[in-house]
């Protein structure tokens, strides 16, 4: 069962606020009593006193006044009344997970689905499953060697994810799911420029069609480039230690742990050919096959794929080798996988988001 299935929306105005020693501030809504998390204390003071309060909760920080102690005071001189909100509440804890305005819609992930569908009717399209990533997706284009076209994530209900577009490839050759997202956080690969739409809740949701019609047409000049960029890389030979180095230094900045990037390693040096494709295959066949990831992780599963699409669109090898090796050089943490993976230091347990 889903976080958001066990939660309870309550609309109304905070009331008696308090701070317990051991759980934080306690309000009442409607005389059910909770406690705020810091996301929703944070987000109450917001809406009382705009965005700039959060530049003297962290001036107040910096004096040692936590953010309850603060909340406490803000709510002690201010002169306005109480605006009512609602608050995403597990009733059996007690506990208050996110907060938001009265304008925030509590369309559920499967009713956004059902508009986005809406607006591509007219288009002959559909949306399809695809739970290895735990969202769906638009195929625009159908080759021989991929699917290529959009990634759907629905956000949720309780504010700590917007609905998103991003771009989506899959490789027909083995059924594994590349997900081209968010190449900039790393190392900027060729002349590929994914796409980053996002759309927030409290917009009107009659914005998803304008939404769907510009990310397809950001998507199609890329599609054919992408392709032969792809068939292009069963071409390049790389060698295994150029393999590990830019497998820990891609997996890590994801958060991805040693044991999985072990797995991948592993595939690679003994199924797969020692390519650039064969590489980016080792890596996709872990996100989609491998047992050594929690149950539902979707996340870590989602972040691997995007690892995989990004070793396809490395242009130039031995520059992306030199630049894993620098940014492996500059981080403690990949020092400690790469220790890992090479066996010099025990390999632990399975990483949370793993």
């Amino acid at each position: 069962m889903s976080e958001e299935k066990t939660l309870t929306i309550l609309k109304g105005v905070f009331e008696r606020p308090k701070k317990i020693e051991g759980k934080g501030i306690v309000v009442s809504v409607k005389g059910k009593q909770f406690t705020l998390n810091r996301k929703s204390s944070w987000g109450v003071l917001r809406h009382h006193f705009s965005r700039a309060i959060d530049q003297e909760v962290r001036a107040q920080k910096k004096k040692g006044i936590s953010l309850e102690d603060f909340f406490l005071e803000a709510f002690k001189i201010f002169k306005g009344k109480r605006k009512p909100m609602q608050f995403f509440v597990d009733t059996k804890k007690s506990f208050c997970h996110a907060c938001a305005t009265l304008k925030h819609p509590t369309t559920t992930p499967e009713e956004i689905y059902k508009i986005f569908n809406k607006a591509l009717k007219h288009k002959n399209m559909r949306l399809e499953e695809k739970e290895s990533i735990g969202r769906k997706v638009l195929i625009l284009q159908k080759t021989k060697l991929m699917k290529l076209g959009m990634q759907i994530d629905a956000g949720d209900t309780i504010t700590n994810r917007a609905i998103r577009i991003i771009g989506f490839a899959e490789i027909l050759a083995c059924c594994n799911p590349l997900a081209f997202a968010k190449l900039n956080r790393g190392i900027i690969m060729g002349e590929f420029e994914p796409i980053k739409i996002r759309i927030l809740r409290y917009e009107s949701l009659t914005n998803i069609e304008s939404r769907v019609e510009k990310a397809i047409e950001a998507v199609k000049p890329i599609l054919a480039k992408v392709e032969s960029k792809v068939d292009s890389t069963k071409k390049k030979s790389i060698a295994i230690d150029d393999a590990r180095k830019i497998l820990v230094s891609f997996c890590g900045m994801y958060g991805i742990g040693a044991k999985i990037i072990s797995a991948a390693y592993n595939r690679f040096k003994e199924n797969e050919e020692q390519t650039q494709w064969g590489l980016s295959m080792a890596i996709s066949f872990i996100a989609e096959h491998s047992n050594s990831f929690r149950k539902d992780c979707f996340e870590a599963k989602n972040n691997l794929a995007i690892i995989a699409g990004a070793t396809l669109l490395a242009d130039d090898l031995k520059k992306t080798v030199k630049l894993c090796e620098s940014q492996i050089k500059k981080e403690p943490i990949l020092q400690i996988i790469m220790a890992k993976v090479e066996g010099k230091i025990q390999m632990g347990r399975v990483r949370k988001n793993e």
